[in-house]
This record gives structure tokens, sequence and C-alpha cells, in this order.
């Protein structure tokens, strides 16, 4: 592969995610290295997606959060930001600082907090980064992420999706000759996130990969710790926590604490190699200590009560059915990412779905792929700069529409590549007029067209205004729509001057538009 001639610099990749928070970096010379944003001793590179604040002037993030919180007070601390960002509306008061804080506020702290520890621990002081977003992320959630991180000094590459980042963590997935066919399953704390591409290496150099489908359902570690919490360790345990909960719950906190506690069975459960592994947590209450037991056979009834293996497939039957190019039989290669994959009832279910022979749910390195993500944005970073030789399409991963009289009409399809443009489309003068030349657009991860705009599944995106002056007095015009890989919206506004033959397609106005801005 031929590489552009480059200065020293770092390609970085950054994983926000809504439990913990990976770094990685690409040099240009190719070379790859975990950022180790956690400097606990015995702690690996992530670190949790906290924040803690102690007065107007300071803040601690990460491991460092949670042991100001057990010191302080809780309600200074601010969890699962990310989950906060898919909110439309949220805030939290801050003791400590007598005022409310937006989900935009504690993410662009936390991203300076980022920024101050990459810039130090690469001696780099220009942060340029890709970062990643669920699938199901809107393009409102993923500007909330870009704003976040440039208002923290960030130098945003591109927000890409999470699974897509993924597949560009994978030793030699590009190298081998011919075609593949690659299903990437990443199931996290907040999200299971799937993505379908094909690669093609021609043999002399020239490689190709395709997003072909993406897919993603709004499920992950953090509600399956609640489902525990609720369907098995409440009932098991409900006098010992009523007890717990009537001395100690003064600040509201006590049962976020107990929920901690059973996430902490669950990863102990499934670090360990027994076949019905049990395992007991202390809990050191102020009038007596509680002794609380999980085990590996209690989860998965959890898991069966859920039926999370039925929602799970049909996710995977709703990816193949989205793209009329592969079927699960063409899948030559999966592989699995998330903190979630590392529990082996899920990693089964993908095995028997491809085939043995495509996943094996026994060979993973889960380490590895806990930090692919962030690895894979980092990778992706690089060969978008640094390699003529890949050619890179992603997709769309949703449906864009206008409203037209309060009805959503799409006009750009699930999965089509960022670039793609419609053909002509007409719009009414009158229509137009009645908006004030307002063009307002939606999105929607469900295939609907000419529902009320209303409808909870159709999320706003933004407006374009159009320039009235730039209109005669004709009955419509024509528009066509494209969006790009940065979010930007661009219109071009047709007019048909002439008659019959000798009409003539004339564009009047041509408009880009920074969408969820």
């Amino acid at each position: 592969m031929r590489r552009r001639n480059s200065v020293a610099q770092h390609f970085i990749g950054i994983d926000f995610g809504a439990c913990n928070i990976k770094a990685a970096s690409y040099t240009a010379q190719g070379r790859q290295r975990k950022i180790k944003l956690n400097t606990s001793i015995g702690k690996g590179s992530e670190t949790p997606n906290v924040i803690y604040y102690k007065d107007c002037n300071a803040y601690d993030v990460g491991t460092a959060a949670l042991r100001s919180a057990e010191l302080g007070n809780k309600k200074n601390m601010i969890t699962y930001v990310k989950r906060k960002l898919e909110l439309e509306h949220w805030s939290a008061y801050i003791d400590s600082l007598g005022r409310d804080i937006t989900a935009i506020e504690a993410a662009t702290d936390i991203f300076s907090w980022l920024q101050k520890t990459i810039s130090n621990t690469l001696s780099q002081k220009q942060i340029r980064a890709v970062i990643t977003m669920p699938v199901c992320f809107s393009e409102m959630q993923k500007q909330r992420i870009y704003d976040a991180a440039i208002a923290a000094h960030i130098d945003v590459e591109a927000v890409i999706t999470e699974p897509f980042a993924a597949a560009f963590s994978i030793e030699n997935v590009f190298d081998e000759e011919g075609e593949q066919v690659v299903l990437i399953f990443d199931f996290g704390g907040s999200t299971l996130d799937l993505s379908l591409l094909r690669v093609e290496n021609d043999g002399d150099g020239e490689v190709c990969i395709t997003e072909l489908a993406a897919k993603g359902m709004h499920y992950g570690g953090i509600d399956i710790d609640w489902d525990i919490y609720t369907r098995s360790f409440k009932p098991k345990y409900e006098a010992e926590i009523k007890n717990i909960i009537a001395a100690e719950d003064t600040s509201g906190y006590a049962e976020q604490e107990l929920v901690s506690i059973v996430k902490e069975l669950k990863e102990m459960i499934f670090d360990s190699e027994e076949e019905n592994a049990e395992c007991s947590h202390i809990f050191r209450g102020i009038q007596k200590n509680y002794i609380f037991a999980l085990t590996r056979d209690e989860i998965y009834t959890v898991f069966s009560d859920i039926k999370i293996k039925d929602r799970i497939i049909q996710c995977l039957d709703e990816l193949f059915d989205s793209t009329d190019e592969i079927t699960k039989d063409e899948v030559t290669l999966a592989w699995s990412f998330g903190g979630t994959s590392k529990i082996p009832y899920f990693r089964e279910i993908l095995s028997e779905y491809v085939g043995d022979d495509v996943f094996d749910s026994e060979d993973c390195d889960m380490d590895e792929a806990y930090i692919g993500i962030a690895a894979g944005a980092a990778h992706y970073f690089y060969l978008k700069n640094e390699e003529n030789d890949i050619e890179i399409h992603n997709i769309i991963p949703f449906y864009i529409g206008i409203n037209e009289n309060n009805r959503f009409v799409k006009y750009i399809n699930r999965n089509e590549r960022y670039g793609f443009e419609t053909f002509y489309n007409p719009l009414r003068i009158a229509d137009l007029e009645k908006n004030n030349y307002t063009i307002s657009v939606y999105q929607t991860f469900n295939d609907i067209s000419d529902a009320p705009i209303d409808d909870e599944d159709i999320v706003f995106m933004g407006k374009i205004e159009l320039d009235k002056t730039l209109y005669t007095d004709k009955e419509a015009v024509l528009f066509k729509m494209k969006m790009n890989e940065k979010g930007e919206l661009h219109i071009r506004v047709y007019e048909c001057q002439g008659e019959g033959q000798d009409c003539n397609i004339v564009l009047i106005e041509d408009k880009v538009v920074l969408i969820g801005g």
C-alpha cells in the first residue's frame, strides 16, 4: 500500500462508552498503542465515564470521580453521561456548584479531561480524533458528542458508528485477497450495534471497504444489570434491601449502590471459568453488614425471562432484511466487541446464528475486543489520511425525510452511502410559502413514510432556510438531497424554465447545512 507523505503525528480514536471510555492511537508510521486513561495500579487502560464536581473550578473524572463520591456527596456525581446525551432535555442539580449541569456540559468537561490526559500521554499539544457513537444515535445526538469534543479543544475528524469503527481493529482483515463479508457484533453498556461490511482486495494492493447495512438495539449492560436486580436480586433479598433503604437511604442512592453490587457480581461471575460460578459481596452498612450472592444460573434465568435471545436474533434478521446484497449464509467472518460480549451466552447466540466456522464463541480475545472500537477508530483515521490504496464507504444508518403538510415524507433510505444524492423531487411553492420557505428535516430508524410528523419514532434533525427572493410564480420546483459523513445536508433546488421539449432544468439555490447543530 502506498502511503502519503506525513509528519510524525498520532491518529486518535476515542470510544466514549456508556460505562467506560477507551482511547487508542496510530502513528503516521503505522504503529498502534492503547492510551492509558486509568492511572490506578492493576486497572486496565479504560476509565469509567463518570464525573464528580468538587467546586466551581475543579472536578474529577473516571476512577478518581468514584473515589471522590465515596468520600463526599454522591449528589455531585454524574454517571452514564452518554445515556444522558440521548435524552432531549436532561440536567441535574449539583450541590457543589449550586446550579444545574446539562448532559452536554458534563460531556464537555469529560472531553476536556480527555484532551489534557491524551495530550500529556502522547506529548502532543493538538489532539485530532475520530469519536464513535452507537448506530441508534440520532444525528442530533451525534452532533452533541461532536459539539462537546470541539468545545473541549479536540479537533474532531469524524464521528462514526461503533461497529463500523470496530471492523478496522480486526487484524489482517484487509490483507486477504478476494472478497470477504464481515459481520460486527458490538454489545456494550448501552446498546447492541451491528454492522455488515464487504471487503474487496484485488491482490494488487487496492482495497475497497463498503458498509452494507447497520442496525442498533437500545439495550445493553446497564439494562441487563437493572433486569438482574429487579427480577432476581431484589426478590431474593427483599427483606435485607428494605432494611438497607430504611436505615441508610437518606440521599436516595442506596438502590443505585445495590445495582452497582449486581454489576460487580455479574462481572466476577463471568470472569470465572467455573461452569456455575457463585460470587458474593459484603455490603458494609451503618447498622450491620450484609452478604449478597449471585450465581450464573440465576443470571441466565433472567436472560430467559426477558427473551433477550429472541430480541438479538430479531435484530440480526432485520440487519440482513435491510440489504438485498447479502444473506447470512454469505458471511465469511464475524467478530464480537464490547463489554457485554464478554458474557458467553451472547457470543453463543452469534455462533449459532452464523455457524461455528464463521464465529467460534470460545476463540475470542475479549480484552482486545474490549478496546477494539477505540483502536479501530484510530486505524480508520490513519487509513483515511495515510493510505492511498484504501477506499472506504460507510452508510447512513437511518431514513431521512421532510415535513410535508405535517406528514413525514421519506427521501433517503437507511443504508444508503454517505454522498448518495436523490433523484429530482417536486416541492409545491404553496407549501414553501406556508412554511416561510423553510424545509424541516427529520429522521427515523424505522421504514415508515407518510406518517404523522409527531410520530414518536420520527426525530427532528434541523431546518433549511431558503431565500424566497429567488423563487418565481411557478407552481412547483424540484429538489435533490444528499448527506455527507460530517452531518452536512446538501439541498439543491431547481426550476423548469421553458415549455415542452424546450424546458431546461436550472439550478436556482444550492444550500449546505450542518444538521443537528
